[in-house]
């Protein structure tokens, strides 16, 4: 799946590159990709991001820690962030993802190379599967992947209709796998390694 911008959502004030300076802020997880990807996009708008106090704060919580002025701002996740949206008391700040590697992949699928060799048949047919599901909902209109999502998660449909889905795509988007370990080697969140080990190919 690629990215449908992640928004970094703030009360009361219009942003400027230094609005952030010194303030408290949650990412969700430190050392995260959302962390990462935050960090750097602070130092692109020329602010240090060490002058930034990152907090751990999960994504169903953000909104009350905003609202309540413990926070100043939070990047926060669907369905949350429509939900702040809505009750009028947050803006858009940025869209990290976006202005960072514009169009990234957000979701990839991890197993050991031991159980890929062991289990080769197995792998290609959930891959196949992977990409079916994926086709289907990337084919289908607003309201038939509405009523997918909504059936397999449990989500109450206007909630479905209200928010930000990503898209849908069945290619493995390397140079943005590529542009994110740049990035959390840049952050010292890892040391370069060779990408092509992580990639399976059936």
């Amino acid at each position: 799946m690629m990215d449908e911008p992640k928004r970094l959502a703030v009360p009361g004030f219009e942003p400027t590159d230094e609005d952030l300076v010194g303030k408290t802020v949650s990412a969700g997880l430190i050392n995260s990709v959302n962390y990462a990807h935050m960090r750097e996009w602070l130092q692109r708008k020329g602010v240090d991001a060490n002058s930034v106090k990152f907090l751990e704060i999960p994504f169903p919580q953000m909104a009350d820690a905003l609202f309540q002025n413990r926070l100043d701002a939070v990047w926060n996740v669907e369905p949350f962030l429509t939900f702040m949206l809505k009750s009028g008391n947050a803006r858009v700040l940025a869209y990290p993802f976006q202005e960072t590697v514009p169009r990234m992949d957000i979701t990839a699928y991890l197993a050991k190379e031991s159980w890929v060799k062991a289990n080769p048949d197995v792998a290609r047919r959930f891959k196949r599967a992977i990409d079916r599901a994926t086709t289907t909902l990337a084919n289908a209109s607003k309201e038939e992947r509405d009523g997918f999502v909504a059936k397999y998660t449990g989500a109450k449909p206007e909630v479905v209709a209200a928010i930000n889905l990503p898209e849908f795509i069945t290619e493995f988007n390397v140079p943005s796998l590529k542009a994110n370990l740049d990035i959390a080697v840049r952050q010292k969140l890892a040391k370069p390694f060779e990408l092509d080990a992580m990639i399976w190919k059936p």
